[in-house]
């Protein structure tokens, strides 16, 4: 399949089914790797590059730049006491 090919799909095949799970991989990550094998178009690239301003999606490098800010950031942690008189709260209402 040509998506597969390109990387846009995976799949995963079960038992004598060959499409029983299909991951659909996000365009911008699909996109970045062929355009760094030098395997898009660049007419084909500034055509999709105006519909991600279009539709307001996030280039490759922002979502990048998103999910590394998030990564570094400290989780939030709630006291189990704090949990607890919110429920309370909740069921005397």
């Amino acid at each position: 399949m040509l998506l597969e090919k390109n990387g846009f799909i995976k799949i995963k095949a079960s038992g004598n089914q060959r499409l029983k799970y299909v991951l659909l991989v996000h365009p911008t990550a699909v996109v970045e790797k062929l355009r760094a094998e030098n395997k898009v178009d660049l007419h084909w690239l500034g055509t999709y590059e105006m519909r991600q301003i279009e539709t307001k999606e996030q280039t490759f490098e922002a979502r990048m730049k998103a999910r590394k800010s998030s990564e570094t950031q400290t989780p939030k942690v709630v006291a189990m006491t704090t949990a607890k008189v919110v429920n309370k709260k909740k069921a005397s209402a």
